[in-house]
């Protein structure tokens, strides 16, 4: 039973329990590694580490709740998903089309890598991914963009290097938990609708046989 393992724990081991259910419920994954800018070099996530070692546990604790932990150690990421279908979180417009676009990136990146696995973007190129995609027709506001990658870095599926969070060259890294919170069906429909929509304004500029010219938009404010 949960309670008879659970005071096999030493006190220490009690205490990290505590913190990473707190952290589950607060941030909903757990990533394997945390990125050291400073030193330019991956660290090992000690929460993810206790949760690696004291899973079955934790699973039991969050079963009583209707939660459930999915593990995915080729990605080194733990997920809480809610079994209830209740009391879940919703995301802005805005910051839905950011996770999405974040989504699109990584898999681009990802695809380019070589000798290193971590993916970075800047906000610039995230904005600009928004114009392509026809996801947004007007500039964004700063405290919009400053508000959504907070919320996004808080649910630990960007973790920013340094600078404001709208400023054009400040750069996040994209951590594996995208591809959790963004299914693999999800960006089919994705490429779908954009696709979609390419063609449609293709059809309408050949309709006009006018052209817009969009090389001095400036997306940021």
């Amino acid at each position: 039973m949960f309670s008879e393992e659970f005071e096999k724990l030493n006190s220490a081991e009690k205490d990290s329990f505590r913190e990473v259910i707190q952290f589950f419920l607060v941030h909903t994954y757990i990533v394997e590694t945390e990125y050291d800018f400073i030193d330019n070099m991956k660290r090992t996530n000690k929460m993810y580490l206790f949760a690696q070692r004291h899973l079955e546990l934790l699973q039991e604790y969050f079963d009583i709740a209707g939660f459930t932990i999915e593990s995915n150690p080729t990605y080194g990421v733990f997920a809480l998903h809610n079994l209830l279908d209740t009391n879940r979180f919703h995301f802005d417009p805005m910051t839905t089309k950011i996770i999405f676009v974040l989504r699109l990136i990584y898999d681009e990146k990802r695809s380019q890598v070589t000798l290193s696995s971590n993916v970075f973007v800047t906000v610039s190129e995230i904005v600009q991914k928004l114009i392509t995609l026809s996801a947004i027709s007007k500039k964004i506001p700063q405290n919009v963009l400053r508000d959504s990658f907070r919320q996004i870095a808080n649910f630990q599926i960007i973790q920013k290097q340094s600078g404001n969070w709208y400023d054009p060259d400040t750069r996040f890294l994209i951590l594996p938990s995208i591809l959790f919170i963004v299914t693999n069906d999800q960006v089919t429909n994705i490429q779908k609708l954009a696709d979609s929509d390419s063609q449609s304004s293709d059809e309408e500029e050949d309709d006009n046989h006018e052209e817009t010219d969009t090389s001095s938009f400036d997306p940021l404010v």
